[in-house]
């Protein structure tokens, strides 16, 4: 959503439709789309499919000015099918089946990378971690279930000097980016397999826990993350103890979820918004924790509804 009354939709007949006041205004093309973002008057596709040896990463620039043409920019990089895209201000990140990447959309170009192919990541969840200082966190979903936490700091006087994609070994120093090894330790620390000596200093901010199918979808509310799965479940987490604190069963895989305070902001309750088998839920869930050792597996909604777009000639992502 870009606004009240813009929407974007994504949709399995390989075109991107802009929509305003229930009207479609533009169809863009755009093969085997996978995930869409829209920030400012800019849209975000990637996608790619299995017969490619690269997957596809492209920005549309002016897309929501109705007045002009929106000038398409295609971006290079992944090895494998793109998931999951996200961005704030001029940074984007995406992820795939051949890893991360952190990308500078002023310069179009890559300026970190976790090169890793041995979990897809199918979503990616990007924040500035400080208003006006160049840190951020991002959050990956993969498809075992694992949802790790990120930091990136970027020196943005950097910008005139864009570097080329760089593996976890050899990032220039300008950027300070978690890599490879902090997955593989991650991934070490699950199976409790002690981890390479020279992985001893923690790199990885956090590991989340619980899923047990890939998880398809995230969303963050201050310290909350939501998070929705291919195991018909959609979790609540508080970051800051790395705890699951809200658990609620549903009757397919979540495909998008969504978080929005109920009242005034940091109150004592939000609504949570689900996509399960193309339908929209929205719960109100109190933001307190339940017992460590009987998460809440009741539903707590209040409401259901089926809300769809015409236009698409076939399901929509």
């Amino acid at each position: 959503m870009a606004d009240n009354s813009i929407a974007v939709t994504l949709g399995f007949d390989n075109t991107i439709q802009v929509w305003k006041d229930k009207t479609l205004k533009r169809t863009l093309q755009f093969n085997d789309g996978k995930a869409v973002c829209v920030r400012g008057k800019t849209i975000l596709a990637v996608g790619g499919s299995r017969y490619e040896q690269h997957g596809s990463f492209s920005m549309w620039k002016h897309a929501l000015r109705f007045d002009a043409e929106p000038r398409r920019y295609d971006m290079p990089g992944h090895e494998g099918i793109v998931f999951a895209v996200d961005a704030v201000g001029s940074v984007a990140v995406t992820g795939g089946s051949d890893g991360v990447r952190v990308w500078d959309l002023h310069e179009c170009c890559t300026v970190a990378a976790i090169v890793d192919s041995s979990c897809p990541v199918r979503c990616a969840l990007l924040r500035r971690a400080v208003a006006g200082v160049s840190a951020y966190t991002f959050t990956t979903g993969a498809e075992d279930g694992t949802i790790l936490l990120w930091t990136l700091m970027l020196d943005r006087t950097a910008r005139d000097h864009p570097s080329e994609p760089s593996t976890s070994d050899s990032l220039p120093s300008r950027y300070s980016l978690l890599a490879e090894d902090a997955v593989r330790k991650a991934r070490d620390a699950l199976s409790q397999t002690p981890p390479p000596p020279e992985l001893v200093q923690p790199q990885c901010r956090g590991v989340l826990l619980g899923h047990a199918a890939a998880v398809l979808s995230l969303a963050q509310l201050g310290d909350l993350l939501a998070s929705g799965g291919a195991d018909n479940t959609f979790r609540l987490w508080d970051t800051a103890s790395l705890q699951c604190i809200k658990l609620l069963q549903t009757d397919g895989p979540v495909a998008c979820v969504r978080l929005r305070w109920r009242g005034p902001s940091n109150g004592a309750a939000f609504m949570a918004a689900l996509v399960v088998c193309n339908c929209l839920y929205c719960h109100t869930v109190a933001a307190v924790a339940d017992s460590a050792e009987s998460p809440n597996t009741r539903s707590p909604g209040h409401m259901s509804f089926r809300m769809s777009l015409p236009g698409h000639h076939k399901q929509s992502n």
